[in-house]
């Protein structure tokens, strides 16, 4: 998609009541504030990107006027993805999609922080100390309560990864006023009430309560513990971890139970509020928004922040030893094999679209290469499937086998990878891939909670496109893109979660 383009020296912004797109109004001198100011309603900025800022007040009216700060126009009609972008004064950008084909309007802030040990299990902690109560509604039940007179407004908090960055977020998902009896309001106070949960946190003395971080603290070493039990995703937890054994990149977001030991508040409080202060910050509201949502998004958001860039870095590259083969033993019935492999396409690379066919040709669906031969022709597996990981250039392939035939499911992995990189795939397989890759892109538009992830994991990874733009690149892809991506997919690790005992093995071989 083409980048955003400052307006220039016409120094234009959308016109009052909204603009179509690629048409741009002239704006009015306002030196008295230092800028230049805007006449037009707030939802009027949504079409383009434009920098936000108060200044005082409109004559006559009493709300905030906006003012557009010289060179920091754009023109309208140019957006992320499916969001339209505003940027604000303190460098938070606010990401809007107007949209009334739901009937809630959901809001969601990350913060990013750079992944590393130790601090990732602080910047886990405060995020739940922060998302439970605040000094308005200090406790988990009188913020539910305070929710349930919001016509069952639902808030909540959490952290992710994204390669070496880790994400706090707070979300909020709100009824739309127009499904509320007359004269309801819901939307201002639920926004106030997720500002005041993330710039008004419960703490006493500069540090947040004993108790509290106590009580936390306790309900997330119950979660880092819980992970062993969700087997697919422990597999591939700690195959990226042997991938990475030199970097953090396999580093749990949920952060590791040694360091949850004697957590000291006041040190939490100033984690947060670094996080806060200098943390990136994107925001995200998709739903129906009727006249002032916009200007009550931006000023939900509008407080005193300096962020600072965070460095992804570089993954840790693949040893010259050769395939690692690691053994892990559990006392389970089945066992997990997790095969971690590398591709050479860094994120926003042309060769994206390929990869995906690749990746789905394999193994990304039930008429996949995998799921045919290991499933359906030998009967070794009941689940198998392959995904990739853009922020890393990872790409996994992950199976539920017998403990007598985890040999036989790896020799058939490395026979299709094999014959997909000599060319042999079928015109079937192609197309169904092509067509379910297209499908998948489409459907992100039936769920908020999906718009939003796909699109900040763009904006992370350095490509965004809308679904019309995905399926145009889908049809593109060749026969010969895609093989020329699976050739130059390495096989790095081999994970077998195996029934037993006897703890870790490693380097060994898993026949």
């Amino acid at each position: 998609m083409p980048a955003l383009q400052p307006a220039g020296k016409e120094n234009r912004a959308a016109g009052p009541g909204g603009a179509s797109p690629g048409k741009c109004y002239p704006v009015k001198s306002c030196s008295r504030f230092g800028g230049e100011r805007f006449d037009g309603p707030v939802t009027s900025l949504l079409p383009g990107q434009a920098r936000y800022t108060r200044r005082g007040r409109r004559p006559g009216d009493g709300g905030r006027p906006l003012f557009l700060e010289c060179g920091r126009l754009y023109r309208p009609g140019h957006m992320l993805g499916d969001f339209r972008v505003v940027m604000l004064e303190n460098g938070t950008r606010v990401h809007l999609m107007p949209t009334d084909r739901f009937r809630t309007l959901t809001v969601r802030a990350y913060l990013q922080h750079r992944l590393e040990p130790g601090t990732h299990t602080e910047i886990a902690l405060v995020t739940r100390l922060v998302g439970r109560g605040c000094r308005r509604w200090p406790t988990a039940q009188a913020l539910a309560r305070h929710l349930d007179s919001l016509y069952g407004t639902a808030a909540g908090s959490g952290v992710g990864k994204n390669g070496m960055v880790q994400l706090a977020y707070f979300h909020m998902e709100m009824p739309a006023e127009a499904y509320l009896p007359a004269g309801a309001s819901v939307t201002g106070p639920a926004l106030a009430t997720l500002g005041q949960l993330m710039t008004a946190p419960l703490i006493h003395d500069d540090a947040f309560p004993q108790d509290v971080v106590a009580q936390e603290a306790s309900y997330l070493a119950r979660d880092i513990r819980g992970l062993i039990n969700d087997r697919t995703r422990y597999s591939v937890l700690r195959c990226t971890e042997e991938m990475c054994r030199n970097g953090p990149q396999g580093l749990s977001e949920l952060g590791r139970l040694e360091d949850l030991e004697n957590q000291d508040p006041r040190k939490l409080y100033r984690r947060y509020r670094e996080l806060l202060d200098h943390g990136p910050m994107d925001v995200f509201a998709v739903g129906p928004m009727p006249a002032g949502t916009g200007e009550l998004l931006l000023t939900t958001f509008d407080f005193p922040r300096h962020p600072l860039p965070v460095e992804a870095g570089a993954v840790p590259p693949r040893p010259a030893s050769g395939v690692r083969q690691v053994v892990e033993e559990l006392d389970i019935g089945q066992a997990r094999l997790c095969l971690g492999l590398r591709y050479g396409i860094p994120p926003g690379h042309p060769d994206h679209y390929a990869l995906l066919m690749y990746d789905g040709i394999l193994g990304g669906f039930p008429h996949s290469k995998l799921f045919m031969h290991i499933r359906e022709l030998a009967g070794f597996s009941y689940d198998v499937w392959s995904f990739v990981y853009t922020a890393l250039g990872f790409q996994y392939v992950v199976a539920g086998v017998s403990p007598d035939h985890h040999r036989q499911v790896i020799d058939i992995i490395e026979e299709q990878r094999r014959q997909l990189a000599q060319g042999e795939v079928s015109g079937h397989e192609l197309e169904s891939t092509r067509a379910a890759l297209v499908g998948r892109a489409r459907a992100v538009r039936d769920s908020p909670a999906r718009m939003i992830g796909a699109s900040y994991a763009g904006l992370l990874n350095g490509r965004i496109d809308s679904p019309e733009e995905q399926v145009a690149f889908l049809h593109e892809v060749k026969l010969d893109d895609v093989v020329r991506v699976a050739q130059s997919v390495e096989l790095d690790t081999v994970y077998l979660l195996a029934p037993g005992g006897g703890g870790t093995s490693a380097p060994a071989d898993p026949s």
